[in-house]
C-alpha cells in the first residue's frame, strides 16, 4: 500500500497530535515515576513511557519515510529525529544505571535506528562540524555501544557490534562462530 505524497506533512502533523494527546492522557502517577514498588522502577516505568513517544516521533519523521519536497518540513523532521535521539540516549543511560534495559531484538533495532539518525545527521554537517561536537558524538556513540554490549550480554547470543568496531572483526567473528556452533 502506497501513501499519498500530498498526505503526508497532514498526516505526520495530525499523528503528532494525537501522540501528544496520548502523552497528555498518561497517569501523573507514571510520568513522575510514582508507579513502581521501588523509586528506580517508578523512574524506570516513566522513562519508557517517555522512550515510546520518542521512538514515535523518530519512525514518524524518519527521513526514509518522507515523501514531500518541503525543505523545512524535512529540516524540521531531521531536527526533531536527532532531538528525540539525544533524548532516548539520555532515558537509556539511566536505565542502564537501573539494570533496566529491555533485552529484546526490536530494541535494539530502535536503538540503532537512533544511532543512524545521529550519524546522518554529523555527516550531512562535516564540513562545519567542531572538535567538540566530534568529542561529543564519540562519547554518544561509546555509550550507545556500551548500551548494546550490556543488551547483547544479558540476550546471551553473539553481538556483532562491539566486535565490528575491531579492524580484524571478519576473523574475530569466524572464531566466534566456529567456538559457538561446534558440533
Amino acid at each position: 500500500m502506497r501513501s499519498n505524497p500530498e498526505e503526508y506533512v497532514p498526516t505526520v502533523i495530525r499523528l503528532e497530535a494525537k501522540l501528544r494527546d496520548w502523552e497528555e492522557s498518561l497517569p501523573a502517577a507514571l510520568v513522575r515515576g510514582e508507579t513502581g514498588q521501588s523509586a528506580s522502577e517508578g523512574r524506570a516505568f516513566a522513562l519508557y513511557a517517555h522512550t515510546w513517544t520518542l521512538e514515535f516521533r523518530m519512525l514518524l519523521r524518519h527521513p526514509s519515510k518522507s515523501t514531500t519536497n518541503d525543505a523545512n518540513f524535512n529540516a524540521d523532521s531531521m531536527r526533531i529525529c536527532v532531538e528525540s535521539s539525544r533524548l532516548m540516549l539520555g532515558a537509556m543511560k539511566e536505565l542502564q544505571k537501573y539494570k533496566s534495559l529491555d533485552p529484546t531484538w526490536y530494541q535494539v533495532a530502535v536503538y540503532v535506528m537512533a544511532i543512524t539518525i545521529t550519524l546522518y545527521d554529523k555527516l550531512e554537517k562535516r564540513s562545519k562540524i567542531s572538535v567538540s561536537e566530534l568529542t561529543a558524538l564519540s562519547d554518544d556513540i561509546n555509550s550507545w555501544l556500551s548500551i548494546l554490549d550490556e543488551i547483547g550480554t544479558m540476550i546471551g547470543e553473539l553481538f556483532v557490534f562491539p566486535v565490528m568496531m575491531s579492524p580484524d572483526w571478519p576473523q574475530v567473528l569466524a572464531a566466534k562462530f566456529a567456538t559457538e556452533f561446534k558440533a
